[in-house]
């Protein structure tokens, strides 16, 4: 079952590098989609089966305490971000006083909430409660599965080569926190919480960047929720 994993990772990491390379920041033709779906399907179902098997899909998925306390680190670690490497002090006030205006954003379109939390979900099972564990035991040091997985994870997105050196550095860093999360608490549940977090954050000061633009938080909306659909699918 491990080998599988490992075997559907390297293939999802070449496909998304070749991927990225050929289009760039363009969403994947039909041919291209269908051959992103045929590696990552197998892939989630391998990563949940081995998660079920380490006991990371039992009853503590459901903590509330968890997912609260993830909810708020993720903020915490977002607004950090903002001000620390992305140098917005304005961003950073907008996500730290808007807790109640992100959620009502989120609530306000269920295709943002259901896509970024889907995400979240897929890619937690498949990198830290079934990679992350797959390459500990094989490299015999939490520390070196926590950074393989996390150079994995940064480099199937996309943005990861678009950004700056700095936002880059900070998403590898943000990947390794994230596992450093999981081998601490043993939680999916936590690191899907400050995972999720970030995505709905990121998109909420994009509608906002739209808001200021349109003037109508209507279009502001459908605008990202246009830009979501348009984005490479699947788990990047």
């Amino acid at each position: 079952m491990r080998i599988a994993l490992l075997a559907f990772l390297g293939l999802h990491v070449a496909h998304a590098l070749w991927l990225n390379g050929r289009q760039g920041a363009a969403a994947p033709d039909r041919k291209n989609r269908a051959g992103l779906y045929l590696i990552q399907v197998p892939l989630f179902v391998v990563a949940c089966l081995i998660a079920y098997q380490n006991g990371a899909l039992g009853r503590a998925l459901l903590n509330p305490v968890y997912i609260a306390a993830g909810l708020v680190l993720g903020h915490v670690i977002f607004v950090l971000s903002l001000l620390l490497v992305h140098g917005s002090a304005r961003d950073a006030r907008e996500v730290l006083l808007g807790f109640g205006a992100i959620w009502e954003f989120a609530i306000e379109s269920p295709l943002i909430l259901s896509r970024y939390v889907g995400v979240a979900v897929t890619e937690e099972v498949i990198y830290r409660a079934a990679g992350q564990q797959t390459l500990i035991a094989y490299l015999r040091t939490p520390w070196a599965g926590i950074a393989a997985v996390a150079v994995l994870f940064s480099v199937v997105h996309a943005h990861f080569f678009r950004n700056t050196f700095s936002q880059s550095l900070e998403f590898v860093v943000f990947a390794v926190l994230l596992g450093v999360l999981y081998w601490l608490t043993g939680s999916l549940i936590f690191v899907i919480a400050v995972h999720a977090i970030r995505n709905i954050e990121i998109a909420y000061l994009e509608f906002l960047g739209k808001l200021e633009e349109l003037g109508d938080e209507e279009a502001a909306l459908r605008e990202v929720e246009h830009s979501v659909l348009q984005r490479q699918s699947g788990l990047a």
